[in-house]
């Protein structure tokens, strides 16, 4: 009795070792891809300062 338990032990464990070796087949790079914007919502554009006053460009002689 003792034997056929050790056999039925050591198929179970190497069924369960070719198991986890064949589910380690993901390949490709493993991390999240970057979130991008939805493409329904405009993208801002770019704020420019504003000119100041003293600064214009029309000279009064």
């Amino acid at each position: 009795m003792l034997k056929a338990a050790l056999i039925l032990v050591r198929h179970l464990a190497l069924a369960l070792s070719v198991l986890t070796v064949a589910a380690c087949g993901q390949t490709g790079s493993l991390y999240l891809p970057a979130k991008t914007p939805p493409r329904n919502t405009p993208v801002a554009a770019p704020q420019v300062p504003a000119a100041s006053p003293s600064s214009s460009t029309s000279s009064t002689p």
